[in-house]
């Protein structure tokens, strides 16, 4: 069982600022509010050290993952050597049971409480590799473009259907270069992910294990190597399955409450709307096992929308039994696939 440190420290995070409360061996508690800079924050544990007479090991900080904002803060622990606890703001606001009010000082002081509280099962968070960490701002970047072409071809569809096809094509005229130039970078994106992927030995042979599952593109392979840290942060096809919101749960209590089995609200949408490309793909294709399964259930009455999440769940207990057992998938052939097999070797 890990011991609990001297002092706990909750940092509530801002853009500019950070609001950090300690709470001591005895429940005692501190406020301090500084600004969110590397020498600002350095200064700071410096000068608590100093103060308190402490150890790195007689410190801990605990704070929300904000991203980008968290970043000053985990460069300065992290070359301190100093445990840091980056935890889901969902996670924290929730165990926290009814609150009322609501200040940066006073979310300071409650995620240090949730920590102190939760302290032996918290997770200390370790930096993924500097190629996962450009490869997840490449995404970003890739997002914001696909967004701006989206906007860009959007209008263009709405002009064409009200306007008459000469006004509509002068308009046009004058985005058609954004929405080539945007397409451009988009694949640039794409080819300096993929350029990333083969250049380290890992990820390629986690990337070639990915997508050999059918229906995983580039994408997607991607996006699940960066979500799952390299398959480090998820030990489950479970788990992850419940992260992207494809897990069902049960609905019941007692006698009066019995509803359906159904999946939670709480996921990640983006990957979830990928496994569902992902699934739809595998029923278009007729000599897919996932399409045999699909027509059986549907023939069978079964809903058609939780057909097709058990296709996503599928999936990913598909791509995590590829990398458990260090080998590519292979789909099972279908009656036509068998028997061409079969002709062949006659």
């Amino acid at each position: 069982m890990k011991r609990l440190p001297k002092l706990i420290a909750g940092v509530d995070i801002s853009k500019h600022t950070l609001d950090i409360a300690l709470i001591s061996e005895r429940n005692e508690t501190l406020s301090y509010h500084i600004a969110n800079s590397v020498e600002d924050f350095r200064n700071f544990v410096k000068g608590l050290k100093t103060q308190f007479k402490l150890r790195n090991a007689d410190l801990a900080f605990c704070a929300e993952n904000m991203g980008l904002y968290a970043k000053f803060m985990t460069d300065v622990l992290l070359k301190m050597h100093i445990p840091i606890y980056l935890e889901s703001p969902l996670q924290i606001k929730r165990s926290l049971g009814l609150q009322r009010g609501k200040t940066d000082k006073k979310d300071a002081i409650r995620i240090a409480d949730y920590a102190r509280k939760n302290f032996p099962t918290l997770r200390e968070w370790t930096p993924p590799r500097p190629c996962i960490i450009e490869m997840q701002n490449l995404l970003t970047i890739r997002k914001r473009l696909l967004k701006v072409k989206m906007i860009l071809k959007g209008n263009l569809k709405m002009e064409r259907y009200y306007l008459d096809s000469v006004a509509a094509d002068n308009l046009a005229a004058h985005s058609v270069r954004s929405v080539d130039a945007v397409t451009q970078d988009i694949l640039d994106v794409e080819r300096r992910l993929i350029a990333i992927v083969k250049s380290d030995e890992r990820l390629s042979h986690l990337f070639d294990l990915t997508t050999s599952v059918r229906g995983i593109g580039n994408v997607i392979g991607i996006q699940i190597i960066i979500h799952t840290n390299e398959f480090k942060d998820f030990s489950t096809a479970r788990k992850f399955a419940s992260f992207c919101g494809v897990a069902p749960f049960p609905w019941s209590s007692g006698i009066s409450v019995l509803g359906r089995t159904k999946v939670s609200f709480y996921a990640n949408k983006e990957l979830k709307a990928l496994l569902h490309m992902a699934a739809m793909l595998n029923i278009k294709k007729t000599d897919s096992s996932l399409a045999i399964y699909y027509q059986r259930k549907v023939k069978e009455g079964k809903n058609k929308m939780s057909i097709i999440n058990a296709l996503r769940n599928k999936l990913i207990h598909r791509i995590f039994s590829c990398v458990i057992h260090d080998k590519k998938y292979e789909d099972w052939p279908t009656l036509s696939g068998l028997s061409q097999r079969i002709a062949s070797k006659l």
